[in-house]
């Protein structure tokens, strides 16, 4: 399930995973094919597949935050750490990478990438994106 992980790009064939995965998750824990997995997840420390999504594709960025382009300002701005989103072909793994990493906090963009890492997937175990926009309207600050 992890290989590659970082450039399925939020593909139809996602779903069938995560899918799949649930149905592993039930038959792992002898629960019925149609009860709900929420809370199972966080309750034994699983990522969900889009966690795992989100947690690859952002310790990849994180790595080569430094070779992307950001704002190229000289003023303090609050925004001025951040990178500048690609204006064309907005389904691409590096569009969805950028409007992702702008969305976590300074702090942990500021640690390094073990501790990045180990802290994004503690945030990621208590959220538990069903969803890549689970993660988007999450409240990180």
């Amino acid at each position: 399930m992890e290989y590659g992980i970082a450039f399925w790009d939020g593909s139809s064939s996602a779903d069938s995973i995560f899918i799949l995965q649930k149905r592993a998750i039930r038959s792992i824990f002898l629960l019925d094919s149609r009860s709900s997995c929420r809370g199972l997840f966080k309750s034994n420390k699983i990522l969900t597949f889009y966690g795992s999504f989100i947690l690859r594709l952002l310790s990849l960025f994180h790595h080569y935050s430094h070779t992307f382009p950001s704002h190229a300002h000289s003023y303090s701005t609050r925004g001025g750490g951040r990178l500048i989103i690609p204006r064309v072909n907005h389904t691409s793994y590096y569009y969805l990478g950028v409007t992702l990493y702008n969305k976590i906090p300074a702090e942990l963009k500021s640690l390094n990438q073990k501790l990045f890492i180990d802290n994004l997937k503690k945030i990621l175990i208590e959220l538990e994106p069903y969803t890549i926009e689970d993660f988007n309207s999450a409240n990180l600050t």
